[in-house]
């Protein structure tokens, strides 16, 4: 952060699964960018794809789970928690957002800007997907949600 210049963010270095190890302060904005299958860079590394099974696809988003159940406890009323991976996994992606949505009705789904990639399914409209083959990028998705 420091050499670019960046004054008012913080970075947390801890098992963010443990929530001991993080911080006890509320933040206005929580990025959580989670370990993830990397699906959506088959394209650079495509070696990849061999190591990638639905059990591991499961095991990531159980974690996925686990941290964004931590990385909530630590956003502001009113602030803002951003879910980004590499994967184009349905599980890792709009599964972990909607179940979490379905659990914590005190944050709701907003479309984060710009608006560059494509429609979230599973009625997560305004979450975004990259595709390689439509956007000429990695794979990626992310989901912007607010505390009211």
């Amino acid at each position: 952060m420091d050499k670019l210049g960046v004054t008012n963010a913080e970075s947390i270095l801890g098992d963010a699964t443990k929530l001991e190890d993080l911080p006890k302060e509320k933040a206005d904005l929580v990025m959580l960018d989670p370990p993830c299958s990397g699906t959506g860079t088959f394209n650079g590394t495509p070696s990849g794809k061999w190591r990638i099974t639905r059990r591991s696809i499961k095991r990531m988003a159980g974690l996925q789970r686990r941290l964004i159940e931590n990385a909530a406890l630590h956003v502001k009323e009113g602030g803002s928690l951003v879910y980004c991976t590499c994967s184009v996994t349905v599980e890792e992606n709009e599964g972990v957002i909607k179940g979490f949505l379905e659990g914590h009705p005190e944050f709701r789904l907003i479309e984060a800007e710009p608006r560059i990639g494509a429609q979230g399914l599973l009625g997560l409209a305004a979450a975004q997907r990259l595709y390689p083959y439509m956007h000429e990028c990695e794979g990626f998705f992310v989901a912007k949600l607010v505390k009211n």
